[in-house]
């Protein structure tokens, strides 16, 4: 039978399914059959026996490598100063809830504390004036009670005049030395003057022109004169000692008037502590127990000061 006949070709046609599958797969370029070409070696493809070809999708064409890794290098060189940024933030938003939180405390005997002082004074004395009432509320400063303060103001009125009187004995002092110097240097002279008679005397009893008696004279008066200016040295001495050994220092340097003053300050600082003022803002408690005409002694409390500067609570918390 002839191959070439129509019957013959219409029972060599392969499977459906083969030629599905020879069309799927993707031949290369020597495979690939040219367009018109026959499927098998005897007959040709049918168009309705090959699936439609489908049309490559269309991709965008990839950026080159230095564009891919730029972006990445970026973000990393950002993250490194991002969290050293983000740490200080995170120490400062922990200490915050670590100071604030915590468990809540509780308390069943808490008390209110302040600073109180006894309000006393150095000196004794009768109490003149109480010039506040109880639980008043004064400022730093205010007057709170005064004493009776005639005996202090005579004793200041005594010491200023004693320190007077130690002024003038110390010029006193300085004119007396001066005058003493003058006397020294007048003695000295005396005594050279009679030591150069003493001796004129001698050298004349010598030569026989005057008589013994004219020696004996002169000598007494040398001796006189030398008696007088130690004397007169031993006076100068002393003055110098009463002067502090500084006859021409000022007066307010030398001690005794430095004694005179000191005493005069004493006087005058006992006449200022018999008004008694606030040492500190506060309240006045227990102020009756103070009453005029009642001695308070030195140092005894009067009554008490509460500070409202310096308040505080102690509790014992659970």
């Amino acid at each position: 039978m002839d191959r070439s006949s129509p019957a013959n070709l219409d029972r060599m046609e392969f499977p459906a399914d083969r030629i599905r599958r020879l069309a799927r797969r993707r031949p290369d370029a020597k495979d690939a059959p040219a367009p018109g070409e026959t499927v098998g070696p005897h007959s040709k493809a049918r168009p309705d026996d090959r699936e439609p070809e489908t049309a490559p999708s269309a991709r965008p064409p990839a950026p080159p490598a230095e564009a891919r890794s730029k972006p990445a290098r970026s973000a990393k060189s950002l993250r490194r100063p991002l969290l050293f940024a983000l740490l200080p933030l995170t120490l400062i938003v922990a200490g915050y809830f670590y100071v604030t939180g915590g468990t809540v405390m509780s308390t069943d005997n808490a008390y209110v504390q302040a600073d109180m002082v006894g309000l006393s004074t150095d000196v004794s004395g009768i109490v003149r004036d109480v010039s506040v009432h109880d639980n008043q509320q004064v400022a730093k400063g205010d007057v709170l009670f005064t004493l009776d303060d005639l005996q202090f103001r005579l004793a200041l009125d005594r010491a200023e005049a004693q320190l007077g009187n130690t002024r003038n004995d110390l010029v006193a002092l300085q004119a007396s030395y001066r005058n003493m110097q003058a006397q020294v240097e007048q003695a000295k002279k005396d005594v050279d003057f009679a030591t150069v008679n003493f001796k004129r005397q001698q050298q004349l009893v010598a030569s026989n022109f005057t008589p013994q008696a004219a020696v004996d004279s002169t000598r007494n008066t040398l001796q006189g004169a030398q008696q007088k200016l130690a004397s007169l040295t031993q006076q100068l001495a002393g003055l110098a000692a009463n002067l502090n050994g500084n006859p021409d220092a000022a007066i307010e340097d030398h001690p005794r008037y430095k004694d005179a003053l000191a005493a005069r300050d004493e006087a005058a600082r006992q006449l200022a502590h018999t008004v008694v003022r606030a040492p500190f803002a506060g309240v006045v408690t227990n102020v009756p127990s103070l009453q005029p005409g009642q001695y308070l002694a030195a140092a005894a409390t009067a009554f008490n000061i509460v500070s409202s500067d310096h308040v505080w609570v102690q509790a014992s918390p659970k």
